[in-house]
């Protein structure tokens, strides 16, 4: 059965019926019964653009409420049953917007990072080693919004810190007045001026895999 993939469809009518016991503090915006995600990217290794929630789905990683059950390749594991524990985390970050505890929201990405990555493409071509650089502008508690570039290309950056010290960050470009996912970032903390991680680019199928180091001013 499609345990998980169904939870999502469930988690937000179950949203919407109980949003009447927020109060004006909520952190959280409340959707109408008629929202549409809009049409799935492929964010996840698992779930096609074309399955049935993949929308759904992705909204709720986009979001910061799903964090995936696995980080490379990024996977949902949309037919996997849904445990306690695993509703605990997706209803606490329902809650607070994603927002770790301190420990982890302590980690600061705001500043310039520089670095190098390496990409595979899907027929197995390695790319040489490329310049990838980021500027974080804005980081409020677990939430952060910047630039990434790489290869002389740049995106804006929006993404989460989450409890474990894990990085997730959606790459957009605006394209006709529209923002367009053009990937996706899965990184971690190797020290607190290192960064190590893993980019999914959509456009060419590409993974690459990268190391960001801070500028210190």
């Amino acid at each position: 059965m499609k345990k998980r993939a169904l939870f999502v469809l469930c988690f937000a009518l179950l949203f919407v019926g109980f949003s009447g016991y927020c109060t004006a503090e909520d952190s959280f915006n409340v959707l109408t019964p008629e929202y549409s995600p809009p049409a799935a990217k492929g964010i996840f290794a698992d779930v096609p653009a074309s399955y049935w929630a993949s929308g759904w789905i992705e909204q709720l990683y986009l979001d910061g409420i799903t964090t995936g059950c696995s980080a490379n390749p990024l996977s949902y594991c949309p037919d996997s049953y849904v445990t306690r524990a695993e509703m605990a985390a997706f209803l606490l970050r329902l809650r607070y917007g994603g927002n770790p505890p301190a420990e982890a929201a302590s980690m600061t990405l705001v500043g310039n990072w520089s670095g190098s990555g390496q990409g595979i493409f899907p027929n197995a071509v390695v790319t040489p080693e490329l310049p990838i650089s980021a500027n974080v502008v804005i980081q409020t508690g677990s939430l952060f919004v910047g630039t990434f570039e790489a290869a002389g290309t740049q995106a804006i950056a929006t993404g989460n810190v989450s409890a474990d010290k894990s990085i997730h960050a959606t790459i957009s470009v605006q394209v006709d007045e529209q923002t367009q996912t053009v990937g996706v970032i899965d990184g971690k903390w190797e020290s607190e001026d290192q960064i190590s991680g893993v980019l999914r680019d959509f456009n060419d199928g590409s993974t690459s895999y990268f190391t960001m180091n801070r500028v210190l001013e």
